[in-house]
């Protein structure tokens, strides 16, 4: 919404965030997730008519607790004729080829295969895809929390305008470093990122 976009979304109960600060620091030390399997949703319960014209982009937060299935991503790909990002906790990206799908490097170290349209996201290092690299601005860090949400909103924003997705990734490596600055959830609004 900070960034001038209507935003319609479906959320499935999945988990509660703790997020403990140290007082003096105000540095994020630890989060505790308290996590409920959700029932899967299903494609055929998506209330939304997907090809009408107003939806630009399909985007994906799925941390892999039941809610969002590899059936259902696969669905979406298939039957939506714009763009999905898909940020998840999923192993078997080959699942997800179609889309693109943002990880961060200890995810991309568990994957058990891979897809054509995977960005790595490397905090200080910037981001990768493919043989691209984005590097990051050298940054005072205050609290990596919304950085990675942060990047995928700002990505697919800028995809949706450009469609080049280079551009869109040093656009969405640029809100991130402004993110990363704040402390707590921080959301850059599009005059920050001009």
């Amino acid at each position: 919404e900070e960034l001038g976009c209507n935003v319609v979304y479906m959320c499935g109960e999945t988990s509660v965030k703790t997020r403990l600060i140290d007082q003096r620091s105000k540095q994020h030390v630890l989060r505790v997730d308290n996590d409920n399997r959700s029932q899967p949703l299903l494609f055929e319960d998506i209330p939304y008519d997907l090809n009408s014209g107003n939806l630009d982009a399909i985007f994906i937060s799925d941390y892999d607790k039941g809610y969002v299935s590899y059936k259902l991503v696969e669905q979406l790909i298939t039957e939506f004729k714009g763009p999905v990002f898909v940020d998840t906790k999923k192993t078997d990206l080959k699942r997800l080829e179609g889309a693109y799908v943002k990880i961060n490097e200890l995810e991309y170290s568990k994957l058990i295969s891979k897809c054509s349209g995977i960005i790595v996201t490397k905090g200080e290092n910037g981001a990768q895809y493919n043989d691209v690299h984005v590097p990051a601005p050298t940054v005072e860090v205050s609290d990596v929390c919304g950085a990675g949400d942060t990047f995928l909103s700002a990505l697919a924003w800028r995809y949706i305008r450009s469609k080049d997705i280079i551009d869109a990734m040093e656009f969405a490596v640029k809100a991130s470093s402004i993110t990363v600055q704040h402390l707590g959830n921080y959301a850059p609004d599009l005059g920050e990122l001009k």
